[in-house]
């Protein structure tokens, strides 16, 4: 709680954790309360989701992320940094 509280923002890297029965994947379940406490901390959350991976948004509301491919991240870390500098000009 300490290293959030004390964070500009939070990215939360959801990656294929746990199978589900219906084949589907989902991220490691502690990520959930990451993200709500960030939320009530008023912190900027950024979803970095890798393909194939369900999140449900749950108390965080509508998630917006950036999804990425384990074999091809290029593209997703070019808009992950887009996302970083969108975040650090708003903070200055």
């Amino acid at each position: 709680k300490q290293l959030i509280g004390d964070s500009n923002f939070i990215l939360a890297i959801l990656t294929k954790d746990e199978e589900q029965k219906n084949g589907e994947w989902s991220p490691a379940k502690w990520i959930y309360d990451e993200v709500a406490y960030g939320l009530g901390q008023r912190k900027p959350i950024i979803r970095f989701l890798e393909d194939g991976t369900s999140y449900e948004a749950a108390i965080s509301g509508d998630a917006e992320y950036i999804s990425f491919q384990r074999e091809n991240l290029t593209e997703s870390f070019v808009k992950l940094v887009q996302t970083l500098n969108g975040l650090l000009a708003r903070s200055n």
